[in-house]
């Protein structure tokens, strides 16, 4: 289990983390995870592959991302991680 706290005194205006041009938060946990590449479809596999070739580094087999909501919060958010899907 990973628990964390976290507290932002001022959020950058106008962000929307559903928009990628306006999804600067102020804060990120990312957490990355290994795992059997063999069990990923043909098409995972290929990108896996293809990020290697391409810039010489292992992209991760898994990544969960928590991102700081806008909605601004006297008190400081805490998170537990509850992946959202797994992989077979």
């Amino acid at each position: 289990m990973i628990e964390w706290r976290w507290r932002v005194l001022q959020t950058p205006g106008h962000t929307d983390p559903r928009v990628p041009s306006r999804s600067d938060s102020p804060a990120r946990v990312i957490v990355a995870f290994h795992g059997d590449v063999k069990r990923l479809d043909i098409g995972e596999r290929f990108a896996l592959a293809l990020y290697h070739a391409l810039t010489g580094d292992k992209m991760p087999y898994a990544i969960i991302m928590y991102s700081w909501r806008a909605t601004p919060r006297s008190e400081p958010s805490r998170r537990t991680t509850k992946p959202a899907r797994s992989r077979r």
